[in-house]
């Protein structure tokens, strides 16, 4: 059955970044109607600072916390604005009825890092060839990725899918109105970046314009001296036919 205390702190590392605000997340549930929740800088009997308590709804911020830490939720920690230095080990602790349990998480803070990008695709576009797009990414926090064709989003279909992160774009059975610029547009907290690779499809001599060949000045005879003229158009493909 459950103890008098029982405290979750779900994450053991939590990610912060310089400049942003965070939230150490922690809840407990207790059999009576009275508790103390206290937060800990450290881990309490190695140098550890409190940072704030709470009892009966009454909370007390030390001193040396009180322009950046509060308690939000039911007992959570917000660092506001977080630095560097905020990097350490946290812990959560909370007493009931002569009972005490508690939970920990460290607070990894890092540089916030602009998003960046580039584009390539995996082989050379020829019409009813799979082809895959590749988005590198990088930023800190991880960047978000959208795809867009000519100024357009593209969205999952029978012929376009997605990797799991969204940073490969597979288009099946490649077609030649597949042909165009591909855009990735990355963004995070810090701000957002695009990059390009144009696609421009291979396809040989074929249908819906079909090869024609014509006479001009010919009626069925054709005399010695008369001129005849003999054209030939090609059929649509990409690069264009030679004509032969």
């Amino acid at each position: 059955c459950m103890s008098g205390v029982n405290v979750n702190v779900p994450y053991p590392i939590t990610y912060g970044l310089v400049g942003y605000d965070t939230t150490l997340i922690c809840v407990y549930e207790i059999d009576g109607p009275y508790s103390i929740l206290t937060w800990y800088d450290g881990f309490p009997g190695r140098d550890a600072s409190i940072i704030l308590q709470e009892m009966n709804g009454v909370v007390y911020v030390h001193p040396d916390y009180q322009d950046r830490f509060s308690l939000t939720g039911q007992a959570s920690l917000r660092i506001n604005d977080t630095e560097l230095d905020d990097s350490n080990d946290y812990e959560c602790q909370v007493s009931a009825g002569g009972e005490i349990d508690h939970g920990s998480t460290y607070l990894s803070v890092t540089e916030s890092q602009s998003p960046y990008c580039t584009l390539q695709h995996n082989t050379q576009p020829v019409e009813g060839v799979d082809l895959t797009l590749t988005c590198s990414i990088q930023g800190i926090p991880p960047p978000t990725v959208q795809w867009l064709k000519d100024g357009y989003s593209i969205e999952n279909s029978k012929r376009y899918t997605f990797s799991e992160d969204d940073t490969e774009l597979t288009i099946l059975n490649t077609h030649r109105n597949d042909s165009g610029v591909y855009i990735c547009n990355v963004t995070n907290l810090v701000g957002s970046f695009l990059c390009y690779d144009l696609i421009d499809v291979v396809f040989p001599p074929t249908e819906p314009v079909p090869c024609q060949t014509s006479l001009t000045g010919y009626d069925g005879h054709v005399m010695a001296g008369e001129g005849v003229i003999l054209t030939c158009t090609s059929c649509s493909s990409n690069p264009q036919a030679e004509l032969i």
